[in-house]
This record gives C-alpha cells, sequence and structure tokens, in this order.
C-alpha cells in the first residue's frame, strides 16, 4: 500500500477501536456500524485497488510500446548499416577486379612480347 493509503487505513482502524470501546451504544449497534464501517473501508480498499491497477497496466503497456519503437528502430539502423557494409564491399571487390585485370594485362604484355634479339 502506498504511505497515505496505508496511515489512513490505519488512522481509521484506530479510530474504530476508540469509539468501539467508548462508544454508549447497545452491542448490536456497535456490530452494525463496524461492519458498515468495515464494508465501507473493504469498498475504498477495492476502489484504490483499481485505480492503481490500471496505472500499472498502462505503463507497462507504454514500456510495451517503447521497447516496440525502439526494437523497430534498431532494426532499420541495423539493415541500414548491412546495405552501406555490402555496397562498400562490392565497390572494393570491384576496385580489385579491375586493379588485378591491369595487372595481367600488364603480365601479358611483358610475356608476350618478344625479348629482343641478343648481338651475335
Amino acid at each position: 500500500m502506498s504511505g497515505r493509503l496505508s496511515s489512513f487505513v490505519w488512522g481509521g482502524l484506530i479510530g474504530l477501536a476508540v469509539g468501539v470501546l467508548y462508544a454508549p451504544k447497545s452491542g448490536k449497534e456497535t456490530r452494525d456500524e463496524l461492519k458498515k464501517r468495515a464494508d465501507e473501508y473493504l469498498e475504498q480498499g477495492l476502489e484504490e485497488y483499481e485505480v492503481q491497477k490500471d496505472r500499472v497496466l498502462e505503463a507497462v503497456e507504454m514500456g510495451r510500446r517503447s521497447a516496440i519503437d525502439t526494437s523497430e528502430d534498431l532494426k532499420s539502423k541495423i539493415q541500414e548499416t548491412r546495405d552501406k557494409l555490402k555496397a562498400q564491399v562490392d565497390a572494393a571487390t570491384e576496385a580489385a577486379k579491375e586493379k588485378i585485370n591491369v595487372a595481367a594485362g600488364k603480365v601479358r604484355d611483358v610475356t608476350e612480347t618478344p625479348a629482343p634479339e641478343a648481338p651475335e
């Protein structure tokens, strides 16, 4: 229970006990009064329970929605990063292929060019 509600309930119970001890009513009247007040306190407690339960459920739902939103944002950012990295890897692969082709061409040129004849 919250501090205020707990204090309220304890204060009510103490007041009720003091009232019963000093009340100039018959036993039946006192019992009826006690039952009436107990029912009132029970009803107040149930109402407070429902209010707090609704607040907790609302907070849980907000947290759930926030977690889903955050998860979706993260998924989106991860996919973006994957796409960028794939583009960079593809670009680097193409650049490497070009350099390999250029180097292979130079090697071909060197190996296919006849060597000058040596003077005799």
